[in-house]
């Protein structure tokens, strides 16, 4: 729907996408409330992210690729591992 809003907008493709960073954070902000608490780092981070963003225009779906990586794959292994203990 994002694409669409620019559309309706008369914006270049891509111009809001820092939005994708606050909305991922927003994800992880609920998943916090839902879960244990833990992924309240996460959202930070994400919302920090959409900053970033909007300073680094050139680099941002780059950078918000890997910050989101990272605050994925940071629980998952952290699961994965005490899995494995069990």
């Amino acid at each position: 729907m994002l694409f669409w809003v620019e559309a309706l907008l008369d914006l270049p493709v891509l111009t809001l996408s820092p939005v994708l960073a606050l909305l991922a954070g927003l994800v992880f902000f609920a998943k916090a409330g839902i879960l244990s608490g833990a992924f309240y780092i996460q959202a930070t981070v994400l919302f920090a992210t959409a900053l970033v963003m909007c300073v680094a225009r050139d680099v941002s779906h780059v950078i918000f690729g890997v910050v989101s990586g990272i605050c994925f794959f940071v629980p998952g292994l952290k699961y994965f591992r005490q899995r494995g203990r069990g």
